[in-house]
């Protein structure tokens, strides 16, 4: 079965384009008509000059400021390592020196270099063992 097609007038240049019913509720002819259209909207974020939030000169209450104090030591946090972690990863960073002289200690001369921790535990689980 073919799908129905729609006549449709761009919104912004006034131009005539088709569409099938997937698309229609299209309201743009093209990218371009869209986006200009989009260059003086109120929806990419820009405020009219002078504009003052709804949240100025605002303070949180005491009782809220405890309540996210709370509520913020209850959470567990994705980025803190056990310390076995933090001793792999300390070992994971490679020394690499750039004009291949290894007595030249000059911080132009080094590049260090984060070995990902998951090929380390790779290596020790498979290679080492």
């Amino acid at each position: 079965m073919r799908k129905l097609i729609i006549n449709k007038t761009c919104i912004f240049c006034n131009k005539k384009f088709i569409v099938t019913t997937s698309y229609k509720k299209q309201q743009y002819c093209s990218r371009d008509c869209y986006y200009l259209s989009m260059q003086n909207s109120k929806r990419l974020g820009q405020w009219e000059k002078g504009h003052i939030p709804w949240n100025k000169n605002k303070k949180l209450s005491e009782e809220t400021k405890e309540k996210l104090s709370i509520a913020s030591k209850n959470q567990k946090r994705w980025y803190k390592y056990t310390d076995e972690v933090k001793e792999k990863m300390q070992k994971a960073i490679y020394k690499h020196h750039i004009d291949r002289n290894h007595s030249n200690e000059c911080n132009t001369n080094l590049l260090y270099i984060l070995i990902v921790l998951s090929m380390i535990l790779y290596i020790e689980k498979h290679i080492i063992t």
